[in-house]
């Protein structure tokens, strides 16, 4: 099955309880005219220093970004051409965030000039900022975990073409965006599996850790079905675990982008 099939079952179903999720509600509720709660926006701000476009940025800055992100209606082509999907929650109740990143042609994007490659930047910094909402909303009000809850990330690679990462236009011209979107991100991660790699690990290793920044520490790289569907096993109920990789054949996606 893939993630079209994704798109025609779209479901939505919870594994935590109704209660939390109201209580963590009301944490990005906004007053006025600003879309999320002073919280988050904090939140944001404590993360945004490591990233170069952010330089000089005010709370107030980080607040109308955050806002205009948010309602940013990004073309209908990177949402068919780069989706991903909030499979579930792992067994410690965090999110489960699923990336067919081997289907993903920054390439062709790239190769359409500037201001597909702009469009490009702002989507992936939108989906960062849906991640961190959700791990907001998700994270443990009673102080243990103050800021955001750490899921799980999946990037499958299968059908990946490595060339992409080799073709220096492309790297170029993504390289600020990905460290940007990296450490936007890291903060959402407890884990990110690289899964079906089809190549040398220490590749994705050396290519990808001036690309994912300090989530390349994050990084576990598996090849073969047989080496990482234990692993997600382990981390996964079936129930949050796409039928493609293992779970439950009754799978369906908490909510799919794109």
């Amino acid at each position: 099955m893939s993630l079209k099939c994704i798109l025609i079952i779209g479901a939505t179903f919870f594994l935590t309880s109704e209660v939390e999720r109201v209580a963590s509600k009301e944490l990005l509720e906004g007053s006025g005219t600003r879309r999320y709660s002073e919280e988050f926006y904090n939140t944001i701000f404590e993360i945004t220093p490591c990233c170069k476009i952010f330089k000089n940025f005010t709370l107030e800055d980080v607040k109308n970004w955050a806002d205009d992100l948010s309602t940013w209606e990004a073309p209908a082509e990177l949402l068919q051409k780069f989706p991903f999907y909030q499979a579930g929650y792992g067994v410690n109740n965090r999110p489960v965030w699923v990336f067919e990143f081997g289907k993903y042609d920054f390439k062709e994007q790239v190769s359409k000039g500037k201001e597909r490659t702009a469009e490009l930047a702002r989507f992936m910094y939108q989906c960062a900022l849906i991640m961190m909402e959700e791990g907001f909303r998700g994270r443990d009000i009673s102080g243990t975990n103050k800021n955001i809850t750490q899921g799980l990330g999946i990037s499958d690679l299968d059908e990946y073409q490595f060339s992409q990462f080799t073709h220096r236009p492309t790297i170029t011209a993504l390289l600020e965006t990905f460290k940007t979107y990296s450490n936007l991100l890291n903060p959402v991660f407890s884990k990110l599996l690289f899964i079906n790699v089809g190549f040398d690990p220490n590749l994705l290793k050396a290519f990808g850790t001036p690309l994912f920044g300090p989530l390349a520490k994050k990084m576990e790289i598996f090849g073969r079905m047989n080496k990482w569907e234990p692993v997600l096993k382990k981390l996964v109920p079936d129930q949050s675990l796409p039928t493609w990789y293992g779970g439950s054949k009754d799978f369906k996606p908490v909510k799919v982008y794109g």
